[in-house]
């Protein structure tokens, strides 16, 4: 079992296709959705006005709730071989582990109202889950790309908190489009609706909490 993470443990002569599928391979990894999902909650905690400490704590209890038991499951599978690859490419092979990750993130809800958590950890949290039940529910026919989802999540989560000033950053969604087209995992509409119901649901929550800067 090897994780698609070493985009560079190559060998052999690398042609023009070669070398844009080692490319496709890399935006593929550093816009991974549990990855892109750890920076949204790093930046999001450093826009609370709180103490190192406290930041601590809240992001210790948000991964080990709802990131860790996904990441774990996932590597449980492939070790098993009931999961192929890390990004979970078989669209049947993604129902438990959305399972897993929506019931993880119920937990985590429930956990952050019951603590009274400042309203943009409630924001993070809620937006996490309406884009997994979304997710969840396109899985059951159609295989949406998590990659455009969670770095859509990523971008309208920093134009929410900083304003349109950071909107430049979905110029580079259309690039993580191609790397899976590339690979072959998506199709362009996968990409595109992925996308599309990921801004929609969080300009929806962060509307609902009064972060109009989307």
């Amino acid at each position: 079992m090897r994780i698609p993470l070493f985009w560079f443990d190559r060998v052999g002569k690398k042609d023009k296709d070669s070398l844009g599928t080692e490319l496709a391979e890399f935006v593929s990894t550093i816009t991974d959705p549990l990855l892109i999902t750890i920076v949204t909650l790093l930046v999001i905690l450093k826009s609370i006005s709180m103490t190192f400490k406290e930041a601590t704590f809240w992001f210790l209890l948000v991964m080990g709730i709802s990131i860790v038991p996904t990441a774990l499951y996932i590597f449980r599978g492939m070790k098993k071989g009931v999961i192929h690859d890390w990004f979970i490419s078989e669209r049947k092979e993604r129902y438990k582990v959305l399972l897993v990750g929506m019931l993880s993130l119920l937990v985590l809800n429930l956990i952050l109202l019951g603590l009274s958590a400042p309203s943009l950890l409630l924001v993070f949290g809620q937006t996490a889950f309406l884009l997994g039940l979304f997710l969840s529910l396109t899985t059951l026919f159609w295989k949406v790309s998590f990659h455009s989802s969670f770095f859509t999540f990523f971008c309208a989560s920093l134009v929410g908190l900083f304003g349109m000033k950071l909107a430049w950053l979905f110029i580079f969604l259309p690039l993580v489009g191609w790397a899976r087209t590339k690979l072959k995992k998506h199709t362009w509409g996968q990409v595109i609706v992925g996308a599309l119901m990921s801004l929609l649901i969080t300009w929806l929550v962060f509307k609902m909490y009064n972060y109009v800067g989307i």
